[in-house]
């Protein structure tokens, strides 16, 4: 249900869009195949574009009347339930050609993301799992400007937030257990240039984590 919401919006979208009308057409999309509901409390289906993209360290942004413009990043993030059971799935877009400095912002995201995704391993530590982040993060410049939480728990409730990925006395010590779900997150923030975020449900195994949706982590350039 969420890769086709994703997908339903990249067919749909124009230069002068609304981001209340993307939320509605990822939430028909929802509806239409079968979701109950859209779950999260920070505001239903989360749209964000332009400047409302890279609000410092945001990690909620409930649609608005804003217009969709050329050369904006534009991020979707869908929250479909199926028999109580909950999705979470946020993909990024960016409308016409990026500037040198977003491609580098987007270069540095899936980085981090494919760092975040392949260390979800069954044994790890939450605070093994951080460092890893961390490391990358450090490395390309961006950790000033990223949402230091990886992850929450998902499930038939929602936002369980049970573990967290997140290196503090509450979570770091947690090993992860084979086959538990987490919500991979990386929310990037930079003032003046874009914003980006990750949520994706992912499985862990013995191996590093398995992405449960379709949706590929790699930023979606329109020519619009």
């Amino acid at each position: 249900m969420a890769d086709a919401a994703q997908e339903r919006v990249k067919e749909a979208l124009y230069i002068g869009i609304r981001e209340a009308e993307i939320a509605g057409i990822a939430e028909m999309e929802l509806r239409r195949l079968g979701s109950e509901f859209h779950w999260p409390v920070t505001g239903s289906t989360e749209i964000a574009s332009g400047y409302r993209t890279y609000y410092t360290l945001g990690g909620c942004t409930p649609a608005s009347e804003k217009i969709v413009q050329r050369r904006e990043s534009l991020l979707v993030d869908v929250h479909p339930t199926y028999q109580n059971y909950c999705s979470d799935l946020s993909h990024n877009y960016f409308i016409g050609k990026p500037s040198p400095e977003q491609e580098k912002l987007a270069d540095a995201y899936l980085q981090t993301c494919e760092t975040l995704v392949s260390a979800l391993k069954a044994g790890s530590k939450i605070s093994e799992v951080a460092q890893k982040v961390n490391n990358v993060l450090d490395k390309n410049g961006y950790r000033p400007y990223t949402l230091p939480a990886y992850g929450h728990a998902i499930g038939v409730i929602g936002h369980e937030w049970y573990p967290t990925i997140l290196d503090n006395n509450e979570f770091r010590d947690i090993v992860l257990e084979e086959n538990v779900v987490e919500i991979a997150a990386i929310v990037m923030n930079v003032p003046g240039v874009g914003g980006m975020r990750l949520e994706c449900p992912v499985r862990v195994t013995a191996t590093g984590g398995e992405e449960l949706c379709k949706t590929p982590l790699k930023m979606t350039v329109l020519d619009l």
